[in-house]
């Protein structure tokens, strides 16, 4: 059984630009609350480059740290001033401190779970939604199903864009994997259910339904058909159960399909009375 220590750090710096770093330089707070530089990240893949640059924004004030940082604080021998360009310390990621004896931390990129789910920017808030739904796909040890909590959770968000955006990211951790699709099927239902007392439940079960429906789509699991349509069919509301059904025409069919396989006799029959019927009227 592998074992992995982790600890959230604060990103106050980068390596190249914010738009794009190459790494990061992370830090933690002391006693006193001040943010002292506690490591870096490797470089990151081009993918988590684009979607961190959306996250980091430059300075309010005055930075806590001093415009270089000696690479001897990284481990790094002979030591040299390494430039970076700071950024405001707002986001937390979680990192993997294996390395721990280098002082060259290794990020978690699901790590991004905590951060800025919870910032009081609603832009961020969403940024970070849908960053780590992409990062699903790139998670062989599961990770996400730790913080698919949260993010169910931010798709009750007091700024309904915000929702709505982390409802319909979800669907790329659902297609992520059986595994992960299981825990979102699993929301997906919640969601729908809970949803009666919310302004907006109709438009919140549209886009449950709209994302199972693309899930579905990718990965041809019948299970997240069935599923969809057995909460079509507890909507109370003729209106909107037809609205709904609407996003599963093709499932509709199928179920038609089935039911004239399994009683051949009975379709035939309807068949040739309303044969009969036309021609005798």
């Amino acid at each position: 059984m592998r074992t992995r220590t982790t600890a959230e750090a604060v990103i106050g710096g980068a390596l190249a630009s914010l738009d794009a770093p190459e790494a990061l330089l992370l830090g933690r707070p002391d006693p006193d609350g001040r943010l002292r530089v506690a490591g870096r990240t490797a470089a990151l893949p081009p993918p988590v480059r684009r979607e961190l640059g959306a996250l980091l924004v430059p300075p309010d004030g005055p930075h806590p740290w001093p415009r270089r940082i000696p690479s001897s604080r990284f481990g790094h021998l002979p030591s040299k001033p390494i430039d970076y360009t700071p950024t405001e310390p707002l986001v937390v990621v979680e990192v993997d401190t294996r390395h721990g004896q280098s002082r060259r931390l290794g990020v978690r990129g699901v790590g991004l779970r905590r951060l800025r789910l919870r910032h009081k920017d609603n832009h961020v808030r969403t940024i970070a939604g849908q960053l780590l739904c992409n990062l699903a796909k790139s998670d062989p040890e599961l990770r996400i199903l730790d913080d698919l909590p949260a993010l169910l959770e931010l798709t009750k968000d007091n700024r309904f864009a915000t929702a709505r955006h982390c409802l319909q990211a979800l669907r790329k951790v659902g297609a992520a994997g059986e595994a992960q699709r299981a825990a979102y099927q699993g929301g997906m239902v919640q969601r729908f259910v809970r949803c009666d007392t919310a302004k907006n439940w109709s438009l919140i079960r549209f886009d449950v339904l709209q994302s199972m429906r693309n899930v579905y789509d990718v990965t041809g699991d019948d299970s997240i058909r069935t599923t969809a349509q057995e909460l079509i069919d507890s909507e109370a509301d003729v209106k909107y159960r037809k609205k709904y059904a609407g996003l599963w025409k093709l499932s509709c069919k199928t179920s038609v399909q089935t039911a004239m396989s399994a009683f051949p006799g009975y379709f035939w029959q309807r068949r040739w009375t309303a044969s009969t019927a036309a021609c005798t009227s």
